[in-house]
């Protein structure tokens, strides 16, 4: 009867780790299958051509970095509208998908492709080509921005005018400087010091009595008076708030930061100061809510000025993707919209999070983590990141990444595109 019982016993037991090892089993599956779906999500985020290095040389290859463009290349571009810049012997020049070469490398320097035009120089001087390689409009211009509603920004004999399609001027070179304001819209500077705004025609819109008058942004540009007072217009022109703050920043989340009497608050469209300006410093309004800094110390206020995350932090930056990096203690992490700690503060810096991923930097290293607060992409880069006039994190599943004095591009699996 005892053997009995303690064979049935040992039999229970043996059901019960059969049990068991079967449900380690099958979570390990689920998990490698979570993991191999995100792994094969990233892998669908990447263009079918990716700049790839061997040695000192570039080219392209594909997901599976099967080299599919030779590398022979001093430096190549991303594929944009079925064409890629690439760098040979100091010039530049243009190639398709299937390796041909479209545009000789023969310029000094060349655009992406823009409404059907690159911009190229040659010999110190600007034109604009099309997609097969032929210039279409002369390279006569000392400067020359992309064409934007037909329109373009060029500068000939020290002036700036603007220019159609076909090249024909259709604003007379008279300026000191110009640029795109809004669609169809220009900000101009004459004398060096005072700027106005014209359309694409030509016609004054604002007359040149202002010493600032920035791009326009959710409809509305900045301006700087005489006195040193800031503004806003609209574009037509109009005064929709009046120059009375000492400093003001562009609108985001429609409302924008401004400086009463050495003190920082936000005010809407109308003027109204809906953010009392009692504040050390502001940053702009992210996902409705915005950085500002109490004594010595950052917190975050909603719409209607209430601290809905107590001012606890030495830095932070504006939210991303629900979350927002802050520093405690000379160490990053990242707090939600309620001010929880959802990734504790143990890096050295965190940059935003783009495209799901964040790229902070520990012990002089730089990685990629997850929203979660995984590590997925480990500690072994100098930088990560690119862009030309910001910093960028992943773009097209794709990220700039430095390892001493080798580079890169690497996904978000970590794969490095490149060889030497």
């Amino acid at each position: 009867m005892v053997k009995e019982f303690e064979g049935i016993k040992i039999s229970k037991i043996k059901i019960l780790l059969i049990l068991m090892v079967l449900s380690i089993l099958l979570f390990s599956s689920c998990t490698n299958f979570k993991t191999q779906s995100q792994f094969e999500k990233n892998l669908q985020e990447l263009p079918a051509l990716i700049p790839y290095r061997v040695g000192d040389k570039w080219g392209f290859s594909n997901k599976d970095k099967k080299i599919v463009i030779p590398a022979i290349y001093d430096w190549v571009d991303f594929f944009n509208d079925g064409l890629a810049r690439v760098g040979l012997n100091g010039k530049v020049g243009f190639i398709d998908t299937r390796g041909n070469i479209v545009v000789k490398p023969v310029y000094d320097w060349a655009d992406n492709f823009s409404n059907g035009l690159a911009i190229v120089s040659l010999n110190g001087k600007s034109g604009y080509i099309d997609k097969k390689g032929n210039i279409v409009i002369d390279p006569i211009f000392e400067n020359a921005f992309r064409f934007d509603d037909n329109v373009a920004c060029v500068k000939i004999n020290g002036k700036w005018g603007l220019i159609d399609i076909n090249g024909n001027m259709i604003v007379k070179p008279v300026y000191d400087e110009i640029y795109r304001a809004a669609k169809g819209i220009f900000r101009f500077w004459v004398g060096y010091k005072k700027w106005g705004l014209i359309d694409k025609k030509g016609n004054i819109l604002v007359e040149p009595i202002y010493n600032f008058i920035a791009p326009f942004h959710e409809g509305l540009s900045l301006f700087i008076n005489k006195d040193g007072h800031c503004g806003f217009i609209d574009e037509r022109g109009n005064i929709v708030v009046k120059p009375v703050y000492d400093w003001a920043d562009n609108f985001s989340n429609g409302l924008a930061a401004v400086r009463i009497n050495g003190k920082y608050g936000f005010i809407n469209r109308k003027g109204d100061l809906v953010v009392p300006a009692i504040y050390r410093k502001v940053q702009n309004f992210s996902e409705g809510l915005a950085p500002v800094k109490v004594n010595d110390k950052w917190g975050f206020v909603d719409k209607k000025g209430k601290m809905v995350i107590n001012d606890i932090f030495d830095e932070v930056q504006t939210f991303s993707k629900g979350l927002a990096a802050v520093e405690v203690n000379d160490k990053w992490g990242f707090v939600d919209k309620k001010g929880k700690m959802v990734i504790q503060p143990v890096y050295e810096y965190a940059f935003p999070f783009s495209q799901g991923l964040s790229i902070v930097r520990l012990n002089g290293k730089s990685g990629v983590i997850n929203k979660n607060g995984k590590l997925v992409i480990p500690f072994l880069y100098d930088a990560i990141g690119y862009g030309e006039t910001e910093f960028i994190s992943f773009k097209n599943g794709l990220a700039w990444a430095k390892i001493g004095r080798k580079s890169g591009y690497i996904d978000k699996n970590g794969t490095q595109y490149w060889e030497d």
